[in-house]
């Protein structure tokens, strides 16, 4: 795990969530709250912030590598290989 930090940017109008009162707290026998349950379509969302997030880092990542210029259907080849791989985990 990379200790990157990340600067939360994202239009956050385009990640609304549901009404918060549709949360439901798990707790262990003490009353401390450890899982929390939300509706699969707010889940959605904060997985689609979620990769976003991960793409930025990314880009971020590859403009700090030196690099020489490569070109544009073998970076369309690189992203399509490096989504799929993503999609697979």
């Amino acid at each position: 795990m990379c200790n990157y930090k990340i600067k939360f940017t994202l239009p956050l109008h385009d990640y609304k969530l549901s009404n918060m009162s549709q949360q439901q707290y798990i707790t262990d026998k003490n009353g401390k709250k450890i899982s929390v349950v939300i509706p699969l379509k707010d889940y959605n969302k904060l997985i689609e912030a979620w990769e976003e997030l991960e793409d930025i880092k990314a880009y971020d990542s590859a403009k700090l590598k030196k690099s020489d210029p490569i070109e544009a259907q073998t970076a369309f080849e690189e992203v399509e290989s490096y989504t799929k791989s993503r999609k697979t985990r």
